[in-house]
C-alpha cells in the first residue's frame, strides 16, 4: 500500500487536532459505519475498522477509545457519549435510537442524508462567494506585475528587488486570510456566540442569508430526530445544538418550556416569535396528518432553495463594489484588499 504524501500526513496530524469534524468527515464517517454494520461486523471490530479508515485524527482517537472501553465492559452508549464533542450529540443520538430500535443501518441511511444535504448546502454557498474572492486575488496578482514591469522597464529583472514588491502586496492578502480566520474562532466561542450570531443575524440583507441557514439546519435536524424515533423534546434539543447560532437557540429555547407544558409543537413554536408564518402552517399541518418529519423537511429545504435562489444574484449585484475595492487599492492603497478579503472570508470561515 502506498504511503500517504507529506501533506496528507501533516494534515492529519497537526491540521485535523485543531478542530472538530465536520459535515464532510461525519458523512463519510456514517457512510463507511453504516457499510460495516451491513455486513455483519461486531459493534467493537466496527469502530477498530473506522479507526483505520477515517483520516480526522479526532476521530481516529475516539474510535479507538470507544473500541477499548467495549472491549472493557464499558456500556456502549456510556463510552460513545464521552465524545460527544468529537461525534457531536446530534450523530449520538441518532445512532443510539436506530440501535434501540434494532434498525442501525436505517439511523445510519439517516445521517448520511442528513449530512450530504448539509454539504450541499455549504458547498453551493462558498461557491458562490467564491468568485468575487477570486477576483480581489486576481487584482493583487496585477497589481504585482504593475510594479514589477515599472520598477525593471530600465534594467534586467532580478529577485532581490522584486521580492519587496511581491510582499507589500501579498501581506494584505495573507492578513485578509489571517485576521478573518481569527475572527471567526472568536465568533464560534461560546462565551461571544451570543454576541456575535445577533450581529449576524441583524446585519442588512446577508442577515437574512445567515437566519435562514440556521433554521434550514435546524428544520433538518428535528425531522431527522423524529423520523429516527426519538421524542420531540430531545430532537428539539439536538436541533437547537446543531442550529450553530446561539442567539436563534436563545429565543428557542423557551419553546421547549412550552412543550413541557403540554402545548402543541406549532403552538409552541409559535410563541417564540422566530418562525414565519410558512413555517408553523407547514408545523401544524404536519402534526395534524402525523407527517412532521416529512413537512419539516420540507421546510429546510424552504429555507435551502431561498439562500441558493437569491445568494447568487446578491453576490451579483454586489460585484461591482468588490471591482471598486480592487480599483481603489490600484489606484489608491492596498490596504482595500484587505478589506475585500476579510468582508468575503469572514461569511465563508464562520460557515466551515
Amino acid at each position: 500500500m502506498k504511503k500517504p504524501g507529506f501533506f496528507t500526513r501533516f494534515h492529519r496530524m497537526i491540521i485535523t487536532p485543531l478542530w472538530h469534524p465536520g459535515a464532510s468527515h461525519l458523512f463519510f464517517f456514517s457512510l463507511g459505519f453504516r457499510s460495516i454494520i451491513t455486513a455483519g461486523i461486531p459493534i467493537i471490530q466496527a469502530f477498530e475498522i473506522m479507526a483505520q479508515s477515517t483520516r480526522h485524527r479526532l476521530l481516529q482517537r475516539a474510535c479507538l477509545s470507544i473500541s477499548r472501553d467495549l472491549a472493557g465492559g464499558v456500556p456502549l452508549e456510556t463510552a460513545i457519549r464521552y465524545h460527544k464533542k468529537v461525534l457531536s450529540p446530534f450523530f449520538i443520538n441518532i445512532f443510539m435510537a436506530g440501535l434501540r430500535s434494532g434498525s442501525p443501518e436505517e439511523s445510519l441511511n439517516i445521517l448520511v442524508d442528513h449530512y450530504s444535504s448539509l454539504m450541499e448546502l455549504r458547498a453551493k454557498i462558498l461557491q458562490t462567494v467564491m468568485y468575487p474572492l477570486a477576483n480581489l486575488i486576481l487584482g493583487t496578482i496585477i497589481m504585482i506585475f504593475r510594479d514589477i514591469i515599472i520598477t525593471f522597464m530600465g534594467h534586467a529583472f532580478n529577485w532581490q528587488e522584486a521580492l519587496p514588491i511581491v510582499i507589500y502586496y501579498g501581506r494584505f492578502i495573507f492578513l485578509g486570510v489571517f485576521m478573518p480566520f481569527l475572527f471567526a474562532q472568536v465568533a464560534k466561542d461560546p462565551r461571544v456566540r451570543p454576541v456575535t450570531d445577533n450581529f449576524l443575524v441583524n446585519l442588512p440583507l446577508l442577515g437574512d442569508f445567515y437566519r435562514k441557514y440556521a433554521l434550514a439546519i435546524f428544520f433538518r435536524i428535528f425531522a431527522t430526530g423524529i423520523e429516527a424515533g426519538q421524542p420531540v423534546r430531545n430532537s428539539f434539543r439536538d436541533a437547537l445544538e446543531g442550529m450553530n447560532n446561539l442567539y436563534l437557540a436563545k429565543k428557542l429555547k423557551s419553546a421547549e418550556r412550552y412543550l413541557e407544558q403540554g402545548e402543541r409543537i406549532s403552538e409552541a413554536f409559535y410563541l417564540t416569535g422566530v418562525f414565519e408564518p410558512q413555517a408553523l402552517g407547514m408545523v401544524n399541518a404536519g402534526e395534524l396528518s402525523g407527517s412532521l418529519p416529512e413537512l419539516c423537511r420540507k421546510m429546510a429545504d424552504y429555507y435551502r432553495e431561498g439562500i441558493l435562489n437569491l445568494l447568487p444574484g446578491v453576490i451579483k449585484g454586489s460585484f461591482p463594489l468588490f471591482m471598486v475595492i480592487v480599483a481603489i487599492a490600484f489606484f489608491v492603497n492596498p490596504m482595500f484588499l484587505f478589506v475585500g478579503t476579510f468582508l468575503i472570508l469572514v461569511l465563508i470561515f464562520m460557515l466551515v
